[in-house]
């Protein structure tokens, strides 16, 4: 039997960080989604691992998740494969972060742009950040709305060398 990789593992642990987005929705609004649920839920499914997917956690607290995580992914029991960790390229901290992740050994970067101004993705100083990533041979993940994917189609342009996945097929309406 061929095992599967779940290439979109989100985790919640309320005590690493704070999740906004999740305050309408029971039970995320106050509860944990810790790698011991999701074992148990996935148990006999055929996972053979994850890698785990930032959980648009607050601005504050997405380095902590990410290195929380790590630490997760060092006990082979939980099937954490490799993270896709949270960056922000239009930040000045930018090379920092980057640079302790290249470290960390992470398999990828996201940022979820569809809560950001449009503006986000489109100064030089974040597509240069971006093509950093590229650089190191690491894919950058983007998330944007339908109606921004004219925005994505031009990032994506002037991001040719890097490997980019557009997350949620562009967070469609359905």
């Amino acid at each position: 039997m061929i095992k599967l990789l779940d290439t979109h593992q989100h985790l919640v642990y309320r005590d690493v960080a704070n999740y906004s987005w999740a305050k309408d929705i029971p039970p995320l609004a106050t509860d944990n989604f810790t790698v011991e649920n999701y074992l148990k839920l996935t148990e006999g499914l055929g996972i053979g691992g994850t890698l785990f997917m930032e959980t648009g956690v607050d601005d504050p607290d997405y380095q902590n998740e990410a290195k929380y995580v790590q630490k997760l992914s060092d006990n082979p029991n939980n099937g954490i494969k490799g993270l896709i960790v949270s960056i922000r390229p239009e930040d000045d901290s930018f090379d920092a972060w980057f640079n302790e992740t290249l470290q960390m050994n992470v398999s990828g970067y996201r940022r979820i742009l569809h809560v950001m101004p449009d503006e986000t993705s489109q100064t030089q100083t974040f597509r240069d950040n971006v093509k950093k990533i590229g650089k190191a041979g690491k894919p950058f993940d983007i998330c944007y709305l339908p109606t921004q994917l004219s925005i994505a189609y031009d990032f994506a342009k002037d991001c040719q060398e890097v490997n980019l996945v557009l997350n949620h097929c562009g967070v469609p309406s359905i």
